[in-house]
């Protein structure tokens, strides 16, 4: 009687959102010693991931395919102080992880 309720739940609990995969790879042994902080201000803005030590922020790529003004600001302010800021799309977050992580490990030893 419950059966399809219950298969929706757990089925959508067992997809993760590319939020969350990207928070996953971010924490992940082989990034280590380096710590990504997620949700962080940097500036007047709060960014999604940052790692401190290496100046580098990873976010994922805004929806609308062109960005807007204020998103563009808000990276060369990010860049000007000094940060890198690696932007992913959320497709590609969950189809090749592991490319994603060989991205960040090159941005991090530079």
């Amino acid at each position: 009687m419950f059966t399809g309720v219950f298969k929706d739940r757990t089925r959508s609990r067992s997809r993760q959102s590319a939020d969350e995969t990207l928070a996953h790879l971010l924490r992940a042994k082989s990034l280590r010693p380096h710590n990504f902080r997620r949700r962080c201000a940097v500036g007047p803005f709060t960014v999604e991931h940052v790692c401190h030590e290496r100046f580098l922020i990873v976010e994922l790529r805004p929806k609308a395919a062109v960005m807007e003004a204020r998103d563009k600001a808000r990276i060369d302010f990010l860049i000007e102080h000094g940060y890198t800021v690696m932007l992913v799309s959320r497709q590609r977050v969950l189809e090749q992880p592991d490319k994603i992580i060989a991205q960040v490990r090159d941005a991090l030893k530079r």
